[in-house]
């Protein structure tokens, strides 16, 4: 009865997108009215529900009172209270599967007769709630998941490998161990494009999107390393949803901080790693990738979840060859309108695009995608006010890299402005009449003061002071507290750049290395690695 009631609560839909999903009927067998709560259950179900995609009621008539004795009448009463062994009713209606996971938690208190299952059915509901806490509590409502090998290598370490293992052979020829090590590390350099090309797309969704899509993958290495690898490198979010296993794989290091977890079931892996995706991304894999390409076609084919992109980036090159689809359709096993789920593409270039022309009507991939691919240049309204001010500012941060060569995703605007009292007055006032408001509740001219900065700085550990336009969320511009290095020193080694039609000065290579090397995150010293190449240019 166990195995059936977890099955049961896995059939609610596992994924939510931008329409409602039919509630899932529950056979009378397992008994308790449901009392609306299907209708409740659907309406959660919608692609702006990330915190609470499961409601109370429809995952407690899954618990049989039978599975352990001393639940008996524990669901028998108003739906969204738990009977404890005390016989207290204690309400929990509305709470998250979490909630219900540490109800279960206290309520076998972990030593029932038998296999612990109780322990294993509480975990099992924490992970099916898990990716809706990572993402929600980091504000991620757009994501694009990739799939594939966890054995595909990036060309270097596939190259440096294939030139041990010639070597190794032409050391012992006679050896066909060492000849088979060479062909097999040949086939690994062949393979390793599709590592290089899922990195590289990674990287352009995270740079046109200003980072607004995050990258979500297993976490572990290959492919899955490739796209957090290449979302990290671009300064996009990258999720890593890993699984605890005995013999392998450890989260790899290009997963952002706080956007991991770490998963003991396979079933609410794959849910977590899907879970609300605008589009399915798979690059050349196994037995695994295969499995979760049905896993998403299938569902998607019946219409149990809605039809977003489904790439298979290797085009018919590789996936034509594994799986032929033309038999399928020439057998009737699958309609010919079935395969409009599918794009095969070969290039970074082509998995965007298809992506972009499903939904040409959303920003995040449309029309703000044609302007954002400009970087700073959707700022150029804030450089015009302040240099008609007259407030001499130079651009550091991301969108400085970016001006050096390195693309970034980044929606935050880093200004150094002189803190001269009027200069400063003058700048706030600049950027009040572009419409741009404080996110802190402060008088915004007070920034002029420098006794106040100074109190911000000290009791508030405060960096920047950042405006944003409650019209465009996108638009952050962040003003240096205190100028990281000393302004008239950054103001005359920075560098004129155009930006449609208006000069801007932006930090040099050296003094931005500088910054980068003493702020010390991962993404920093990154770019530090690349302006210490500029600055020898």
């Amino acid at each position: 009865m166990r195995r059936a009631a977890l099955l049961l609560l896995f059939a609610l839909p596992a994924y939510a997108n931008n329409k409602t999903v039919a509630p899932v009927q529950l056979p009378a067998t397992v008994a308790m009215p449901l009392a609306g709560a299907a209708a409740a259950t659907a309406a959660s179900l919608t692609r702006g529900a990330l915190a609470n995609p499961l409601s109370l009621p429809a995952v407690l008539p899954v618990v049989n009172p039978s599975v352990r004795p001393g639940l008996s009448g524990a669901l028998g009463a108003t739906a969204g209270t738990i009977r404890y062994a005390d016989g207290i009713m204690r309400p929990v209606a509305g709470a998250t599967p979490l909630a219900v996971a540490g109800a279960l938690d206290r309520m076998y208190d972990g030593k029932a007769a038998g296999t612990g299952a109780p322990e294993s059915h509480a975990r099992f509901l924490r992970e099916l709630d898990a990716p809706a806490e990572v993402l929600g509590q980091n504000g991620i409502t757009r994501t694009i998941a990739i799939y594939g090998s966890a054995r595909l290598l990036p060309a270097e370490a596939a190259a440096g490998k294939l030139a041990a293992a010639r070597a190794a052979s032409a050391a012992d020829r006679g050896n066909r161990e060492l000849r088979s090590a060479a062909v097999a590390a040949a086939e690994d350099v062949r393979m390793s494009k599709w590592y290089e090309a899922t990195r590289r797309f990674a990287a352009r969704v995270s740079v046109i999107t200003l980072g607004m899509v995050a990258i979500v993958t297993g976490g572990g290495p290959g492919a899955m390393e490739a796209a957090n690898r290449g979302a990290s490198e671009a300064g996009g979010p990258s999720v890593g949803f890993n699984i605890r296993l005995p013999h392998e794989q450890g989260l790899n290091d290009y997963v952002t901080p706080g956007l991991s977890y770490e998963f003991h079931e396979f079933p609410t892996r794959k849910r977590g790693i899907g879970y609300a995706a605008d589009a399915h991304v798979f690059v050349p894999g196994g037995f695994g990738t295969l499995e979760e390409l049905f896993s998403v076609l299938t569902p998607m084919q019946t219409g149990l979840i809605p039809r977003a992109p489904i790439v298979l980036l290797g085009g018919r090159e590789y996936w034509g060859k594994v799986i032929n689809f033309r038999e399928l359709v020439k057998t009737r096993m699958i309609s010919p309108a079935d395969m409009k789920l599918i794009y095969f593409v070969d290039t970074e270039e082509e998995a965007w695009r298809a992506i972009a022309k499903h939904y040409a009507d959303q920003p995040e991939y449309a029309g703000a995608a044609k302007r954002r691919h400009e970087g700073a240049g959707i700022f150029q309204p804030v450089f015009q006010a302040l240099q008609q001010a007259r407030v001499r500012h130079v651009v550091v941060g991301g969108h400085a890299v970016r001006f050096h060569g390195m693309p970034r995703a980044t929606p935050d605007l880093d200004l150094v402005i002189d803190l001269e009292p009027a200069a400063a007055r003058r700048a706030i006032s600049a950027l009040l009449g572009l419409g741009l408001k404080p996110r802190v509740p402060v008088d915004p001219l007070s920034f002029a003061d420098s006794e106040t900065r100074r109190q911000w700085i000290e009791e508030k550990n405060m960096m920047v002071f950042t405006f944003s336009d409650p019209k465009d969320p996108l638009l952050s511009v962040d003003l240096f507290v205190k100028a990281p290095i000393p302004f008239e020193e950054l103001f005359a080694r920075s560098e004129v750049h155009d930006v449609g039609g208006t000069g801007v000065r932006v930090a040099s290579a050296g003094h931005l290395r500088q910054m980068k090397l003493k702020a010390g995150r991962p993404q920093d010293l990154r770019d530090a690695r690349f302006l210490a190449d500029v600055a020898e240019d």
